[in-house]
C-alpha cells in the first residue's frame, strides 16, 4: 500500500488566494500578483454534492473517480477532489483489478507449496527475500 505523507494544512497566496503549503514560495502560483486568473465558478449542484461527500452515491462516485485517474498515475487530490474512504477505494479497486484480469490466487498459492520444499537452501534464502 501507499505511504501517506502528510505535508501540512494548506494556506492560501495572500495575492490569488491560491491554495499552496506552507514551506511553499510566497507568490510563485502568481508571481507576486502580477498574474491575475479567473475566479472559478463553483461545481453545478449535484457535482458538488458527489465531490463533497454529501450525496449517497458519494463513496462509489470518488471511487470510481481514483481508479481512472490512478490509471494515468496521478493522484485525486492533485485535480482538487477529496478522496473516498480508504476502505472504499480499496474494497472497489481490488474489485475491478481482480475482475479485470480474472485473477485466481489458489492455483499459484498451489503451484508454490508444493514447489518451494523442493527448493535447496541458497534458493529458499532468494526466494525468501
Amino acid at each position: 500500500m501507499d505511504e501517506i505523507v502528510n505535508l501540512g494544512p494548506w494556506l492560501p497566496c495572500s495575492w490569488c488566494r491560491a491554495l499552496k503549503w506552507k514551506d511553499e514560495t510566497q507568490g510563485m502560483c502568481c508571481s507576486g500578483g502580477k498574474v491575475q486568473l479567473p475566479n472559478l465558478e463553483p461545481y453545478p449542484g449535484p457535482l458538488y454534492s458527489l465531490l463533497t461527500h454529501q450525496d449517497p452515491l458519494s463513496e462509489h462516485f470518488l471511487s470510481t473517480i481514483h481508479i481512472v485517474i490512478s490509471m494515468s498515475g496521478k493522484a485525486l487530490l492533485q485535480f482538487g477532489f477529496l478522496s473516498p474512504s480508504r476502505e472504499a477505494g480499496f474494497a472497489i479497486s481490488n474489485h475491478h483489478y481482480g475482475k479485470e484480469l480474472g485473477y485466481d490466487t489458489v492455483h499459484p498459492s498451489k503451484i508454490v507449496a508444493e514447489n518451494v520444499p523442493k527448493l535447496n537452501q541458497e534458493q529458499k534464502e532468494i526466494y525468501d527475500k
